[in-house]
């Protein structure tokens, strides 16, 4: 049950970091338009970035919890144990 509980943390964590970076490749690229973009559809792809930026932040920050919440259940079990 924990290491289940851990490889979903862990797999939450790793998703979210690979999202963050993807929008922040989307964010630093925001501002070089194509030749066939309007200056409203960056404006678009910017704020659709970085609402996605803030969406997997709050992401990690919950697989983070379920972590650190899967290691104190590790460490009272083995106070029970012990």
């Amino acid at each position: 049950m924990v290491g289940s509980l851990n490889n979903t943390a862990l797999a939450g964590i790793q998703n979210g970091l690979q999202k963050l970076q993807g929008n922040a490749n989307q964010i630093a690229h925001a501002g070089m338009a194509s030749s066939g973009t309007t200056a409203g559809a960056d404006a678009q792809s910017l704020v659709a970035a970085v609402v996605d930026l803030t969406a997997n932040v709050q992401q990690v920050s919950a697989s983070i919890k379920v972590l650190k919440v899967s290691d104190e259940l590790i460490g009272t079990l083995l106070d029970i144990k012990a």
